[in-house]
């Protein structure tokens, strides 16, 4: 959930007692993924590494081992997410996010839907369509887009903002209503998850200004907001650079959210696409990548080549004119070592 944490704890208080000197490495995996779904890859074949090679990191898969392309949080500083609202967040781990038995694909549930709810354009379809294909290369996963589905009428809410000679009046719809009373009695059977997708603005409780989304971590459903995103909401004209400033927010807030529905919690280790965030110039500072410790939550969920989906990336993020992102993860590739 993306929304808006005691004082950040040091990386230290993260660090993992080792396998070995719980259970011993070979029958502790047997044990972990024992009765697992299909597609992730086993972890009794590997051991786990420490992200950046010394005894201290968190673990990971071998793969991403080197976490050099990759920044540590710092401390948060007042209206930061962690230093409010995730202030209680306890990390998730790799071993402890295996343990939980997080969302997963079967032969039945191969999906993602991506709900569509109230009133689109046409104008808004290349943007649906780019943050579909962002899903599916970030998820290695096929991502269809729903028809619409109108808004529930229930728990909303009428918000008046007033700067100086502006005003503004628009309402908020709670996002527990909507995924209780829309997303999950429409949750296809073949569905992995089900994301809403609105225009209009988003509140989660009575206490709280807005939300740009919420997802549940084990029951398949979420739901975002693009109002936030563009010029409009704020009654300001748009251009190819705040447009290019939606596009990005957008996609950042997509991954958040699909990553929730497959049970990762926020990330407390990298700067990542999985860290909590409490406004817009908080969740701008966030990647548009997954950091060592969620990529190996993902690949092993998944079940995929990781160089393979570095590739899909690099190639979604070319083709979209997001040369910053398409670089990065070309030095992905490049300097990928593959399994151990």
């Amino acid at each position: 959930m993306i929304e808006r944490s005691t004082p950040y704890p040091k990386l230290q208080s993260f660090r993992q007692q080792s396998v070995s000197s719980v259970l011993g490495r070979f029958w502790f995996f047997l044990l972990l993924v024992g009765g697992a779904g299909c597609g992730p890859l086993s972890l009794d074949s590997r051991e786990l590494a420490r992200a950046g090679g010394g005894d201290e990191g968190p673990r990971v898969l071998p793969v991403f081992q080197d976490d050099s392309a990759f920044e540590l949080l710092e401390e948060p500083v007042p209206g930061d997410w962690r230093a409010g609202p995730g202030r209680s967040e306890r990390p998730q781990s790799f071993l402890r996010y295996v343990a939980e038995d997080p969302v997963r694909s079967s032969e039945e549930r191969n999906r993602i839907v991506l709900q569509l709810l109230g009133d689109f354009e046409k104008s808004d379809q290349a943007l649906l369509e780019s943050i579909r294909e962002f899903v599916a290369c970030s998820f290695s996963c096929r991502v269809d887009l729903a028809e619409s589905l109108p808004l529930p009428q229930s728990n909303r809410r009428s918000r008046l903002w007033n700067r100086g000679v502006f005003q503004k009046s628009w309402v908020q719809h709670h996002t527990k209503t909507i995924m209780h009373e829309v997303l999950e009695p429409n949750l296809p059977e073949d569905a992995i998850c089900c994301l809403g997708i609105t225009q209009e603005d988003l509140y989660p409780d009575p206490q709280w200004e807005y939300v740009f989304g919420q997802a549940y971590l084990h029951r398949r459903v979420g739901v975002y907001s693009l109002a936030r995103y563009f010029g409009k909401f704020w009654m300001m004209s748009e251009t190819q650079s705040t447009r290019r400033r939606a596009h990005r927010r957008a996609m950042k807030v997509i991954g958040h959210e699909v990553g929730h529905m497959f049970s990762l919690a926020h990330c407390a280790y990298y700067r990542c696409i999985m860290n909590g965030s409490n406004s817009l110039e908080e969740s701008d500072r966030l990647p548009l990548w997954f950091c060592p410790v969620c990529a190996s939550k993902l690949v092993w969920n998944r079940g995929v080549d990781p160089r393979e989906r570095y590739l899909g990336l690099e190639r979604f993020f070319r083709d979209q004119g997001f040369e910053f992102e398409a670089d990065w993860f070309a030095r992905r590739v490049s300097d990928f070592k593959g399994p151990n």
